[in-house]
Parts: C-alpha cells; structure tokens; sequence
C-alpha cells in the first residue's frame, strides 16, 4: 500500500482517536491535551497527520509553519506556544515537527518515518519550504553517563555503533528518517533520561 493511501489529513471528527493515539503512544506526564490538539487543527490543519492501518488510527504528526532558524537556541515550549501553535506564521520559511507519536500496539512498524516522509517532508516541497526542523529528546544520555562515566553532551552526540548509527535510539530514528543533527539546547525539556537537553534536527528538501 502506498503512502497516499495510509497518510491523512485529520480534522475534529478524529479528535478522539488522536487522543487514544496519544495516550498508547506516551506516559502520561508527556502527554498534550485535547484543548491543545484542537488548537493544532484550528490553527495549521494542512500540518496535521494521520497514518492508518486498516482502519485504525495508529500514528499522528502535528507540526507548524516558523521562520525561526534550527541554528538558534530554541526550545520545544517556546517555538510552539506552549503546545497551542498560537505564533503559527503561515509563510514561515521552515517546517517545524511539533508533535509525533506512534500507538505502542503499532510500534517497530516504520510508521514514524512514513508519516514523517509522507507527511512533514512532502508538505515542507510543496509548501516551498526549506526544510522540516525538530527538537529530539536525547533519552539514553543519563543512562549512558552512568554506565559508562561522564560525557558532555557534544560528544555524547557524535558517539556512533559499528554499523555508523547513533548509540542514541531516538536520535538513531530520526538519523534514519533523514533528519541530521544541529545543536544540543540546555534545558531544552525537563526530561530526567536526557538530563534536559534537547537536540535540535533538521531535514533539508531535496
């Protein structure tokens, strides 16, 4: 099945599905609420993705349109308003990925990187947009600092496996969706696994 036939718009009448989506897809302090997800519709709803198995909602992608540039110091919470997408600039040169989330009973199928793909990428050509930028949590940091002994951030991001991939999982999903990394941010996110960095990534058109 292509990607024209799994990838969708969504619109209000999905709204509870995305919510079942977002709660199978997050713990429940990183979960965003309803009245955000329906700011995120209202506002910028050509930026708003689903993808489907059968007839199942499995996978969501919310993003918005910035003229910030992924070489600033940019945090999650101020890029997106808090979650609510408020300070959407409708010709904003850049893409930026506000939400993705993946239903655990769907996960290790590649949706992520399809929705990426099919949706974000797609959208950030025909929109003439330079390319899509997020911020991606590095969630094996601490662990890996306390296994293996301290390690700045810098260098904690160029640390890679045998085969060339990054020892980092979501840093490694999202190197394999085609996104390259641009900076750390301190106190990006509070987020004790990354010790509150966030890393800024960006995806260029082609």
């Amino acid at each position: 099945m292509g990607l024209e036939n799994i990838i969708h718009n969504l619109d209000d009448a999905h709204i509870s599905e995305v919510m079942r989506v977002e709660a199978e897809a997050w713990p429940e302090e990183l979960r965003a609420s309803e009245e955000k997800f329906r700011s995120r519709l209202k506002i910028f709803p050509e930026g708003f993705f689903g993808i489907y198995v059968g007839s199942v909602l499995a996978g969501t992608l919310t993003s918005m349109r910035t003229n910030k540039q992924p070489t600033e110091d940019l945090k999650w919470a101020e890029v997106t308003g808090d979650g609510y997408i408020k300070n959407h600039e409708p010709n904003g040169r850049w893409l930026y990925v506000a939400s993705l989330g993946i239903s655990g009973r769907h996960a290790g199928q590649g949706l992520g990187k399809q929705l990426l793909a099919g949706g974000a990428f797609r959208l950030a050509k025909t929109s003439g947009c330079a390319g899509v930028f997020l911020q991606a949590r590095p969630c094996d940091y601490d662990k890996y600092c306390k296994t293996n002994g301290e390690l700045p951030i810098e260098r904690y991001l160029k640390l890679r496996k045998a085969d060339g991939s990054h020892i980092d999982k979501e840093l490694r999903f999202y190197e394999r969706a085609g996104f390259e990394i641009v900076k750390p941010v301190e106190n990006g996110e509070e987020d004790k696994a990354s010790r509150n960095y966030t890393v800024t990534m960006q995806y260029l058109v082609k």
